[in-house]
């Protein structure tokens, strides 16, 4: 984070001092307070584009042949949903128009999902990874036509409202669905504060329709649809559980989230004072994405300061933005939850009291707080083994959810 600070910033004159000091990180491995002092300038300091920019770097592509040859992956397919009218049934048999995404961008952008799935089965979209050019050149496919699974996830990345998509969580998904056996669909939503709340609210509650108008070419019968997220993707899954009830849709059968964002206010609670040593989800960092994905005229303001960003904050009340302030009415709908979070997460207290919040609706809930993990864990496979071990254990919760 301190190496990105200085490219970001063009604080360093020569092109070679960036590789040498900046990419490799010299001057900060040997003295530690520079760093502590560089990375706390560059959370109080940096804009929106800078936290954007470094919790994208998992969409990195260090080894991208890594990335591609996924053995037990029959499909790894970016969708289209073109942004045109659409029915779905609702749970009184009548004909729901879904509503085309416009918010803040217009109605002209299409949706971007992404297909995984371990087989391929009769009908199913796109094409057989193996046979995809360039991936193992000359190979055939080799993959036999299988039914169709019954369950099937839809994902909701994390990524602060404002950065990634679904390639920096491929890791963790392509095994959950080589595990589990099932597809899994996920959803690239459009991000802030270009496309501010409520514009990936809508683009969900589209791209779900879509999902269960077309179960046949996602690879289910769709008997069993578990909506699922990290973060701000824990956060829209709610939101989705949300709209489904609010508009008689059909929900799906089990909720899962991990870590997720719950409540779009400053409320100083002591897991969110962790902000204030977390490395990765930094306080001031936080207050940037809850303020540009909930304030529709944020760009109009910036650049803004540390204290203008403080100053601006609002208690938002919108269950849609802080699902945590869900009626207890309609958390008594909601399906099975599965929440897990870590003991130093910022986000824990408001994981458990929305966990306390539905079993007092009577609802079947299950927490598991995981120790000593950072927030996003599931995309830090690649870079610490015990990331690694928690998600081995959650996609042994997960088949258990599956098959349940």
């Amino acid at each position: 984070m301190a190496s990105l600070g200085d490219v970001f910033s063009g604080s360093f004159l020569s092109l070679f001092r960036k590789v040498t000091n900046t990419m490799f990180g010299i001057r900060y491995t040997l003295d530690s307070d520079l760093l502590a002092a560089r990375v706390l300038e560059n959370a109080k300091d940096m804009p929106v584009e800078f936290v954007k920019t470094f919790y994208n770097m998992p969409e990195l592509e260090l080894i991208p042949s890594r990335r591609k040859r996924s053995p037990g992956i029959k499909a790894n397919y970016v969708i289209e949903i073109p942004p045109e009218p659409m029915a779905v049934m609702n749970t009184q048999g009548a004909a729901f128009q879904v509503p085309v995404p416009k918010s803040h961008l217009g109605p002209g952008k299409a949706v971007q999902v992404r297909l995984i799935s371990p087989f391929r089965s009769e009908g199913m979209i796109g094409k057989c990874s193996n046979c995809v050019p360039n991936v193992w050149p000359g190979s055939n496919c080799s993959c036999q036509i299988t039914p169709e699974s019954d369950a099937i996830f839809l994902h909701l990345h994390g990524g602060g409202f404002v950065s990634q998509t679904s390639k920096s969580h491929e890791p963790y998904l392509k095994a959950w669905a080589k595990t589990l056996g099932i597809p899994i669909l996920s959803v690239d939503y459009s991000l802030a504060p270009e496309a501010p709340f409520p514009r990936a609210v809508e683009e969900v509650l589209f791209a779900y329709c879509w999902m269960r108008n077309n179960f046949k070419l996602l690879g289910t019968t769709g008997r069993k649809v578990i909506i699922g997220g990290d973060s701000a993707g824990g956060n829209l899954s709610v939101g989705l559980i949300l709209q489904c009830i609010q508009l008689s849709l059909p929900k799906p059968d089990h909720l899962v989230a991990f870590y997720p964002s719950l409540l779009c206010q400053m409320y100083p609670s002591p897991s969110r004072l962790i902000c204030l040593l977390d490395p990765l989800v930094m306080f001031p960092c936080l207050l940037r994405c809850l303020n540009c994905y909930a304030d529709p005229n944020y760009m109009s303001t910036c650049p803004r300061t540390f204290v203008q960003e403080l100053e601006s904050c609002q208690n938002y009340t919108d269950p849609l933005l802080s699902p945590l302030l869900t009626s207890p009415e309609l958390l008594s709908l909601f399906p099975p939850t599965s929440l897990f979070s870590s003991d130093i997460d910022p986000c824990l207290d408001e994981t458990v009291s929305f966990s306390n919040k539905l079993m007092t609706a009577g609802i079947k809930v299950t927490l598991e707080v995981l120790s000593g993990l950072p927030h996003g864990f599931l995309s830090l496979t690649g870079m610490s083994k015990d990331c690694a071990l928690a998600v081995e254990h959650i996609t042994e919760k997960m088949r258990d959810i599956v098959l349940t």
